[in-house]
């Protein structure tokens, strides 16, 4: 219910029933029939109700047969299209910018323009999207679902088409002010990638000038300094070997004090790994495989494939990670380091059958270029000094977007109390925990301009 003191003065409330000309939920055409699918019709399902508009080439269209013959239906230009159901997209609203189609999961409200615009009408239920989502019933919270009833008796605040105009303007005012500096961030957090990578190839070159030109290939014996070797993986490693799963099943191998990790629990740019609930007992740990202190994980196999970590504290894992266990010639948080750099690599010799992977053998016969001890020390400590430096852009990078999704809703928020808010967006300023952001700015600016 909404709190008429929370009102504007000449505002009405009312059910979104009573602002539109029609609900209508979509309909599936029956798979089975060949005759119905691959038409001319566009039709969406609720996974692609996303962004203020839909989008006019979904991966699926039906025929004119397959809309007649079902419960499908047509929902005209400008209507604002409601997510009933689907994990992350329940609430979820977008408008049709186009005459089309689209399943059960989906509920269009065809709004009566002398009362309201369809724009309005979006922007409050993106308002509302978390409010409205809870509402769904089902027997778990993974399987909430809306219906029609639910989203049509749901209220709205009604201002005259005119004020509604102005708000509208107001919103999209302030958001794409936000989109632009999310825009830039994004731009810039490329360029601290570059910038990262360029830093650890020069000194995995042998470089001592990060203005040298950069050496393509490393692997390549003239490439590197004369004191430095270059040797195959398994040169310098005591072992390479596979870790596993316990089954699933036996309760025997589970709940023990050995952590178990897999390949979701490495991370992007840190060779940390994260936190894990899953452990082992000491028969689990027979049937997988344990990492000590020092040693080098790498993901071989899946979507993660070429991550890698340093392990801190004795962990076990699974089949889709190897483990390299270094001899005395190398330091593993350099090989480590090195391994960070050759993710194109990996991703080129992956081989296998529908999830493909990087083979032992393979990372076996990979070779390194490998400095002195002291050296590779060196290029350690040179390497994290600046990547500290980037680390900490990156904090504060992530402390601007935590306030750009912060300001994206009480834009809306305000919006819908009649408040027409001046951001501080707009008047060029990035405030963060009261202040002005200056060091952030110098950051967006330094890396923007393509320094280094």
């Amino acid at each position: 219910m909404i709190d008429e003191e929370d009102v504007p003065d000449g505002w009405r409330v009312m059910k979104i029933n009573d602002v539109i000309d029609k609900a209508v939920n979509g309909g599936t055409p029956k798979r089975s029939n060949p005759e119905y699918w691959d038409g001319e019709i566009p039709w969406l399902s609720s996974s692609e109700v996303r962004g203020k508009y839909t989008t006019n080439h979904p991966e699926e269209y039906i025929t004119k047969k397959g809309l007649d013959e079902s419960s499908a239906n047509i929902w005209p230009e400008g209507t604002v299209l409601v997510a009933m159901y689907g994990r992350g997209t329940i609430g979820r609203p977008a408008i049709t910018n186009t005459t089309i189609s689209g399943n059960q999961a989906i509920c269009g409200l065809v709004p009566n323009t002398g009362i309201i615009f369809e724009d309005f009408l979006y922007y409050w239920l993106e308002n509302i999207r978390e409010i409205l989502a809870s509402k769904g019933r089902g027997a778990t919270a993974s399987q909430q679902n809306l219906n029609q009833s639910i989203i049509t008796d749901t209220e709205i605040p009604v201002p005259s088409l005119e004020v509604q105009n102005s708000i509208v303007q107001t919103i999209e005012d302030q958001l794409n002010a936000v989109s632009a500096l999310e825009n830039m961030i994004g731009a810039v957090t490329s360029k601290m990638n570059e910038y990262e990578d360029s830093i650890l190839a020069f000194l995995l070159s042998g470089e001592k000038d990060y203005t040298s030109e950069i050496v393509t290939d490393i692997r390549d014996e003239s490439n590197i300094p004369p004191s430095w070797n270059l040797l195959t993986i398994e040169e310098v490693a005591e072992e390479i070997r596979t870790g596993g799963t316990p089954k699933k099943s036996e309760p025997k191998f589970w709940g023990g004090d050995l952590p178990w990790r897999g390949s979701k629990h490495f991370n992007l740019n840190t060779l940390e790994l994260s936190d894990t609930q899953q452990f082992l007992t000491e028969s689990g740990k027979e049937q997988s495989r344990v990492a000590k202190e020092g040693d080098v994980l790498i993901v071989c196999r899946g979507a993660h494939t070429g991550k890698v970590a340093l392990v801190r504290n004795e962990t076990a894992f699974n089949q889709d990670i190897k483990v390299i266990h270094c001899c005395n010639s190398v330091e593993p948080k350099f090989l480590a380091y090195y391994l960070t750099s050759l993710s194109d690599y990996f991703d080129a010799i992956k081989r296998g059958g529908t999830t493909k992977g990087i083979v032992t053998s393979d990372l076996a016969e990979l070779e390194i270029p490998v400095p002195p001890i002291k050296e590779q020390k060196d290029i350690i400590g040179k390497f994290e000094g600046e990547k500290s430096q980037i680390d900490k852009c990156r904090e504060d990078i992530n402390a601007v977007e935590n306030m750009l999704n912060e300001y994206r809703s009480s834009v809306l928020y305000y919006a819908f109390r009649g408040d027409l808010i001046n951001s501080p967006i707009n008047e060029g300023t990035v405030e963060r925990g009261g202040k002005d952001s200056v060091e952030l700015q110098n950051t967006l600016s330094h890396y923007g301009s393509g320094n280094k």
